[in-house]
C-alpha cells in the first residue's frame, strides 16, 4: 500500500469520528468519491450520514421536489412526471429509482437516443 493510500485511509477513518463529535447529522457530497469511500465514511460515523449527492444520484434534490409536489397535491400516487433534459443527468437516474417507489410515473425525453439508466447497486439496496 502506498503512503498516499495509507494517508487516505487514515483520513477516512478519523474524519468521520471528528465530524460525529461536532454534529448531529453529516451531509456527504460524494460526487468524487467511490461507493466504497462513501461507505467507509458512513461506517466510521456515529451519527446519521446523508448522501446529498453522488456521481450517479441526487437523492436530496429529488426528495425535496417530491415534498413540494405532495404539498401541492396532497398525494403522489399516479402522478406523472415528465423529464426533459440531458440523458446523463444524475437527477434522471434518481427519478427512475425513486418515483416508482411512491407510485408515480416517469416520462422522459432526453438528448441521448439510446439512453440506459445508470442505477448503482447502492440505490437499489437502499430503496428496497
Amino acid at each position: 500500500m502506498s503512503s498516499f493510500s495509507k494517508l487516505k485511509m487514515i483520513i477516512f477513518i478519523c474524519c468521520p469520528r471528528t465530524l460525529a463529535s461536532a454534529a448531529d447529522i453529516v451531509f456527504l457530497d460524494s460526487q468524487k468519491l467511490t461507493y466504497e469511500e462513501s461507505e467507509l465514511i458512513a461506517t466510521g460515523c456515529t451519527v446519521p450520514v446523508v448522501a446529498v449527492s453522488h456521481a450517479d444520484l441526487r437523492p436530496v434534490i429529488c426528495l425535496a421536489e417530491l415534498m413540494t409536489l405532495y404539498e401541492k397535491y396532497q398525494y403522489l400516487r399516479r402522478l406523472i412526471v415528465s423529464y426533459v433534459g440531458q440523458g446523463d443527468d444524475p437527477t434522471l437516474n434518481t427519478y427512475a429509482v425513486l418515483l416508482p417507489k411512491v407510485g408515480m410515473h416517469l416520462r422522459y425525453l432526453v438528448s441521448n437516443v439510446s439512453y440506459t439508466f445508470n442505477l448503482p447497486q447502492l440505490c437499489l439496496t437502499l430503496l428496497d
